[in-house]
């Protein structure tokens, strides 16, 4: 994640559903951090999952009636900035 822009970051705030992490870091460390996470840090465990509901909509490619949360009402939004 470290030279990667996630997409519609000025409508979805990644940080209430996602973890950075290095990409140098991927696979045994990282396995670690997510253990202790589970263990010591679970109530921000639960708030990034119980986060996911209202953010999905962004990443939802199936959702093309909703004219409110869609990844093609971010990709509109893009283009007109």
């Amino acid at each position: 994640s470290d030279d990667i822009g996630l997409p519609f970051d000025d409508l979805v705030n990644w940080t209430e559903i996602s973890v950075k992490w290095p990409m140098d870091d991927v696979g045994y460390p990282l396995l670690q951090h997510l253990a202790w996470l589970a263990s010591e840090r679970l109530p921000t465990v639960k708030r990034l999952h119980d986060n996911i509901p209202k953010h999905r909509c962004w990443l939802d490619y199936h959702r093309i009636s909703d004219s409110t949360c869609s990844p093609y009402v971010a990709l509109l939004h893009a283009l007109e900035r």
